[in-house]
């Protein structure tokens, strides 16, 4: 779910970017086109890790679970994080 998610925040961040730059919004606009960037970065970096532990939490590694777990729980705080700007620059459209 965590590649679905980040694939959804770049396209709608993305789309949201261009909303504001078209009317004018620029900073709006930046900030929203650079939580795209870091949202790509944060993927490359995310993805392959988590994919890396699987096969090793199969097999009973007790420390890649909790490598596993840290991970997962630092994902989900990085959503949170992401989810609240993508609101802020949503919001941010119908202000005046």
């Amino acid at each position: 779910l965590f590649n679905i998610y980040y694939t959804m925040v770049v396209i709608v961040a993305g789309v949201a970017a261009v909303a504001h730059a078209m009317v004018g919004r620029t900073t709006v606009a930046l900030a929203l086109a650079g939580m795209a960037a870091f949202v790509i970065a944060v993927r490359r970096w995310f993805i392959p890790r988590m994919d890396a532990l699987r096969p090793t939490i199969a097999d009973g590694d007790v420390t890649a679970i909790s490598r596993f777990r840290r991970l997962h729980v630092a994902g989900i705080l990085l959503n949170v994080a992401q989810l609240s700007v993508l609101a802020w620059g949503i919001g941010r459209l119908a202000a005046p």
